[in-house]
């Protein structure tokens, strides 16, 4: 992440929480496994998700490339008196990050759920990789990867949060680009009301992804 990148997110994650309760897909992949312990939020900003996981009685790993965000998200939980949910920098841009990441996990790390709510249009494509590359490991032969994002037909609507940087993407291109890294697509869907917040109706796509 470049300085510029940084700089922006600790200030925006300085600020007060806009919104504490879970997004709606974040209480979609919840549904949708049940039986599974684990749960790793990647991108996870101010924890909204990630906590509401843990509230869950799931073992939470959240992850950010924002200081300020992870130590919103370790405040949160201490407030919020949960021991099974940890939050640790990670910079997706980096391979190296990435690759360090995993060692020190992997042992630790069983059939998890890998989630990303909003974070695939937010970094670039050669991040994107980094991103299912290191979830694909995380996840395993039994754990799945829930992805939900804005999409190209997203890109000249209304934005409440208008300074954010968004790569606008094809969802044809994207699944074409998760055949290439040896993933398949267990569920598809997109269009509006996924992720309505004040005048803000993103055409947003959700993805589970499998090994």
């Amino acid at each position: 992440m470049t300085n510029k990148t940084s700089n922006y997110w600790n200030s925006f994650y300085s600020k007060p929480a806009p919104m504490s309760i879970p997004s709606q897909f974040a209480a979609f992949s919840l549904g949708e496994f049940p039986e599974h312990q684990q749960f790793i939020d990647i991108g996870c900003g101010n924890g909204r998700d990630a906590l509401f996981f843990a509230r869950h009685e799931k073992k939470v790993l959240g992850v950010d490339a924002s200081q300020s965000a992870i130590d919103v998200c370790v405040k949160s939980a201490r407030e919020q008196g949960l021991q099974n949910i940890d939050f640790q920098i990670l910079d997706i841009d980096s391979p190296e990050a990435c690759d360090a990441f995993y060692e020190a996990h992997k042992h630790e790390v069983s059939d998890a759920i890998v989630y990303a709510r909003f974070f695939v249009h937010a970094i670039s494509e050669s991040s994107e990789r980094n991103l299912l590359r290191l979830a694909s490991k995380m996840a395993g032969e039994k754990g799945y990867i829930c992805l939900e994002f804005r999409t190209h037909r997203d890109q000249a609507l209304a934005k409440e949060t208008s300074s954010h940087f968004r790569r606008f993407v094809n969802p044809v291109d994207f699944s074409q680009r998760v055949g290439e890294e040896g993933l398949h697509v267990v569920y598809y869907a997109e269009g509006f009301g996924f992720a309505k917040y004040k005048g803000d109706d993103a055409h947003a796509v959700r993805f589970i992804l499998a090994n």
